[in-house]
């Protein structure tokens, strides 16, 4: 089981957008995309750059085992996003729905309250800290 850079794995399922547009004007939804995990802790355990179980010590793999079954363990990562405004208007992003995959499996899902300002037709970097 890998369990980093696995986790790396987030996918933004859709945004909530604050309407901004003219009426009859055709909108896209905004694009989020993962450009890369700055951190990541499961509890107090770092765990960027673990990508083997064999990197964590055994009291520790049974704590993490134990935390993932019982769903116990919370998980805080902080993200690198690249977001994009297809759009000929400003739109403003109010929220985000996410979720995590370790090895091909959800490990959470959530949404996420966000403000972001989108200017026409502009693409930005952004930083994003899940808990």
């Amino acid at each position: 089981m890998l369990l980093l850079p696995a986790f790396g794995l987030l996918l933004a399922t859709s945004c909530t957008l604050r309407e901004t547009r003219q009426e009859g004007a055709p909108s896209v939804e905004p694009q989020i995309k993962l450009r890369g995990i700055e951190q990541a802790s499961l509890g107090t355990l770092d765990v960027l750059n673990l990508h083997t179980p064999a990197d964590v010590d055994l009291p520790r793999r049974n704590q993490l085992i134990e935390g993932y079954v019982n769903k116990t363990l919370p998980l805080k990562m902080r993200l690198k996003l690249n977001a994009y405004n297809p759009n000929l208007e400003e739109t403003a992003i109010t929220g985000l729905d996410y979720t995590v995959l370790v090895d091909g499996r959800e490990l959470g899902s959530g949404r996420m309250p966000l403000m972001l300002e989108l200017p026409r037709a502009t693409r930005c970097a952004c930083r994003l800290t899940l808990r």
